[in-house]
């Protein structure tokens, strides 16, 4: 069998096909007979399905992003991919001045300080339960990055809580803006959970002071909908 895939391969090399080895994108270039169509296309299945390359690694090849207020950020493509949104635009062969429309330069950058510490990671295998549902487009976890970012998994959470202490609450919300709209799942589910953290255990009241929240009814309405809904309140 392995005979018979040789002979075939160096025939389409030399007659029929022109293969391009990086996108394994077939291209005829004579009229073929249906026999000779229909062996190909069975070769085509082979080659593109049963026979990819190993251990493929993440080209290193520098992505450049472009704030809407004209800031410019390079980053590897591994960090880059860790956004749905620019692994998209990568596929596309957008590599420079990549323009991230709804960011400015002061949130892309800390966008762009996470991805290089969470590079993205081809063909990583879910290690648990919780990596079985990945947070981003073959999202990886912590402890599957170690190839590209050679940090521990509690390293990695560890810096992921000092990389949240953040004081400026704009910050914070245009962070998450910037996670969904770039399709950063894992970044936006952090910046979330330190909202999260920052309203545990507080009261509404203080909750709309610390988030500067007007109220929506008038004192007297508040009072007439405590009175009706007691047991909310016990």
């Amino acid at each position: 069998m392995l005979l018979f895939v040789t002979y075939l391969t160096q025939y389409i090399y030399e007659n029929l096909w022109l293969i391009n080895k990086q996108t394994h994108r077939f291209t005829t270039f004579i009229n073929l007979s249906p026999f000779h169509s229909i062996v190909l296309s069975i070769l085509k299945i082979f080659f593109i399905k049963f026979l990819p390359e190993k251990g493929k690694k993440m080209s290193t090849k520098m992505i450049v992003l472009k704030s809407n207020d004209g800031f410019t950020f390079e980053i590897e493509e591994a960090a880059a991919r860790r956004s749905q949104v620019i692994a998209r635009m990568i596929e596309d062969d957008c590599y420079k001045d990549i323009p991230i429309q709804n960011v400015n330069g002061k949130i892309l950058a800390l966008v762009t300080e996470y991805c290089k510490k969470h590079p993205f990671v081809p063909d990583a295998k879910p290690t648990s339960v919780d990596d079985a549902n990945p947070t981003s487009v073959d999202d990886t976890n912590p402890s599957s990055v170690a190839d590209a970012n050679p940090t521990s998994k509690e390293d990695l959470k560890k810096w992921d809580e000092e990389f949240m202490q953040i004081d400026d609450q704009s910050t914070i919300f245009d962070l998450i803006l910037a996670a969904n709209y770039l399709d950063i799942k894992s970044l936006g589910d952090l910046a979330c959970q330190a909202v999260a953290d920052m309203i545990k255990d507080k009261t509404t009241d203080q909750i709309r002071t610390d988030f500067n929240i007007n109220g929506d009814y008038t004192p007297a309405e508040e009072n007439d909908i405590i009175e009706k809904n007691k047991w909310a309140f016990e």
